[in-house]
């Protein structure tokens, strides 16, 4: 709940534009917090502000490499501790107390959270906070991608290496990387270089066109794969290459793989993806056209509204019932609706005359009571 108020803030204040990728909203969201919402309590100069940024980057790569997300106050009083006798420690904290230290980064900047209010177990605010400022200490590291290289194969670094491309001012070299290393039966690398390049700006390079075409494959054949579809949702909603494939899929001779496409694009839910939806309207399969209209139902889209309106038509009993529920969600869908009270199937004007009560406009309502 915390994370999704700073970014409602970050919406509100700093002109986040969204969708955006998430290490642009985790880097705002830190700046946020070390900066505007710690000054609105006891002000900050900018450096002070960059040098804990640089704190905490060390403290979370270093319990990264162990590991935790949970962590004692011995072992966080340690890490300050060390962290300060250092002969380069940044000019703001010479002479700094490592205990009222500790305080401010957890008590004033929120950044570090107690895990209980007596206890005396400390954790990063959100997980991808941690992974997010071990990323930062990775991108400016001289021997990034060697030091990247050594967590290839652990899952839980994955997040936290796709958040590091994004970073990276040229992300083909840790992708490079990746690929070259020799993969298991489960494609493990393949769909981790799909995560980072889903993670930076588009990028016109031979490497990542052969990289998306690989995870399409390996999809294609495996469809209903939940840990490759995931892949695929997060690369297809960046990368128009993913997307042109998932679209021409529709056309696919198989059933399973157009109703899995389906889904697909009900995930990626964006604009692009609602145009596609609606060609699935015209499927000849009764679960594909369902499938999307389902997708379509959770859009509140104008163009999706009118399509599912259009698709009331269908002779089928069950979708137009299920075309009606549909379009209980929607206020855009009345006149529609009004139309479905005079349908031969009960279950079609049961839901009409639902979803006509929810919008409760005297029309509509007028409407229902004369029917």
């Amino acid at each position: 709940p915390l994370l999704l108020s700073l970014i409602c803030s970050l919406y509100q204040e700093k002109g986040l534009i969204l969708p955006a990728r998430r290490c642009q909203v985790y880097e705002k969201a830190v700046d946020y917090m070390l900066g505007e919402w710690s000054q609105n309590r006891k002000p900050k100069p900018q450096g002070r502000i960059i040098a804990k940024t640089r704190l905490l980057e060390e403290l979370a790569y270093h319990f990264s490499c162990e590991g935790k997300e949970i962590f004692s106050s011995d072992e966080l009083y340690d890490q300050l501790e060390e962290y300060l006798q250092r002969e380069r420690v940044p000019t703001v904290f010479k002479n700094a107390d490592t205990s009222e230290l500790m305080a401010e980064l957890s008590e004033e900047d929120g950044i570090l959270q107690k895990l209980s209010r007596e206890g005396d177990k400390y954790l990063f605010l959100h997980r991808t906070f941690q992974e997010y400022f071990t990323a930062s200490y990775l991108q400016r590291n001289r021997d990034c991608v060697a030091l990247a290289k050594e967590h290839f194969w652990e899952y839980d670094w994955h997040e936290t290496l796709s958040l590091l491309t994004g970073l990276m001012e040229q992300p083909i070299l840790l992708i490079r990387a990746i690929t070259d290393e020799k993969d298991d039966i489960f494609s493990t690398l393949l769909l981790l270089a799909g995560r980072c390049v889903a993670e930076c700006q588009e990028v016109s390079h031979s490497l990542v066109e052969n990289i998306i075409n690989r995870i399409f494959e390996f999809w294609y054949r495996y469809p209903s794969a939940r840990f490759i579809r995931s892949v695929v949702v997060e690369v297809g909603r960046v990368n128009s290459q993913m997307f042109q494939r998932l679209h021409t899929a529709l056309n696919d001779s198989g059933l399973l793989v157009r109703w899995q496409v389906a889904n697909v694009l009900d995930e990626i839910g964006n604009a692009q993806a609602v145009e596609a939806l609606i060609d699935a309207l015209n499927d000849s399969d009764e679960s594909v056209r369902k499938s999307a209209v389902w997708a379509l139902g959770k859009r509140d889209n104008p163009q999706a509204v009118e399509a599912i309106i259009t698709d009331l038509n269908n002779l089928y009993n069950f979708m137009r019932w299920l075309v009606a529920k549909v379009l209980s969600e929607s206020n855009e869908a009345d006149a529609a609706l009004i139309t479905s009270l005079k349908d031969s199937n009960e279950y079609v004007r049961s839901n009409a005359a639902i979803a006509l009560e929810k919008i409760g406009t005297s029309d509509t309502l007028a409407k229902l009571i004369l029917s």
